[in-house]
């Protein structure tokens, strides 16, 4: 019996090998790249997103050729209005609907770059948007290079 259990473990070790090295050619063919879409899938920042200070819900989408842009779908406080806005031409739109960023572009694997908006102090300033993973995004605004805030956005599912 146990002569028989070694001779069929032996056969099936050389049924497997051939079939093994037919698929191995297949999976170095398809299996790196596989992992790259994965990857790439993961540091896209397109998608609804929350601010993690004021409960706002942002929808980031693309705008263009590796570019994208940003708009306030949803307020969590009481600010209603651009109110804080220095334009006081500017003061009466709604922030719902608002881009707070536009036209931002690609400057690496899962960053972007451009002028941001922020309603609450209704100022733009130099920012950046790094994926810092599938469900968090950096946002980083800069009034001159070393004066920097930055916050977590954290994807809505």
């Amino acid at each position: 019996m146990i002569a028989f259990a070694a001779r069929a473990a032996q056969i099936g070790r050389r049924a497997v090998w051939p079939a093994l090295g037919a698929a191995l050619p297949l999976w170095l063919a398809i299996g790196p790249g596989m992992g790259n879409a994965f990857a790439q899938a993961a540091e896209q920042p397109y998608g609804v997103w929350r601010h993690p200070e004021n409960g706002s819900r942002i929808r980031i989408y693309s705008c263009g050729h590796d570019q994208l842009c940003a708009r306030i779908l949803s307020v969590g406080d009481a600010q209603r209005s651009d109110d804080k806005n220095p334009d006081p031409g500017l003061r009466e739109r709604q922030i719902v609907g608002l881009v707070i960023v536009e036209g931002a572009g690609r400057t690496g694997e899962a960053t972007w770059s451009g002028r941001l908006y922020n309603r609450t102090d209704g100022r733009h300033y130099d920012g950046h948007l790094r994926v810092v993973g599938p469900d968090r995004l950096e946002l980083t605004g800069c009034a001159i290079v070393i004066l920097c805030r930055s916050a977590v956005w954290h994807r809505e599912r």
